[in-house]
């Protein structure tokens, strides 16, 4: 049988990964070390949250504010959890290795994304921050 990372199981933990590119508030493009030196380029939504579209009011500086502590070149730990539902995404927890900070917790805590579990509608975290 074939395997490869359209036919891993999930969960999967990819430590010693790099973050490529933020995409925006809740998505970076990750290099996953699958080991034996392969590598998968994919884009991670980050798991249990939601950030405001690059064309919402806030949405650049979502993107900024995620790209001030995961800047590329950032070595990081990946979960993989699931296959995302919008094609090429991998739902993932993400963390920094350098200290073990958790991407979407920090997201959360500063303002900049709201939780979600992914149902429902998408909720949009108070813009600007700490507005009713």
């Amino acid at each position: 049988m074939v395997t490869g990372p359209r036919t891993a199981a999930f969960p999967r933990t990819y430590p010693g990964s790099t973050v490529l590119e933020v995409i925006d508030g809740d998505t970076v493009r990750c290099f996953l070390d699958l080991g034996a030196d392969m590598w998968w380029k994919v884009l991670c939504r980050l798991h249990g949250i939601a950030a405001r579209e690059k064309s919402d009011p806030g949405g650049p500086e979502a993107k900024a504010h995620l790209t001030g502590f995961l800047p590329p070149g950032t070595v990081v730990h990946v979960q993989s959890l699931s296959w995302d539902k919008y094609a090429g995404r991998i739902q993932a927890a993400v963390f920094r290795d350098s200290d073990g900070l958790d991407v979407a917790a920090r997201m959360v805590a500063d303002g900049y994304a709201a939780p979600w579990d992914g149902r429902g509608g998408q909720p949009k975290p108070p813009w600007p921050i700490g507005a009713p």
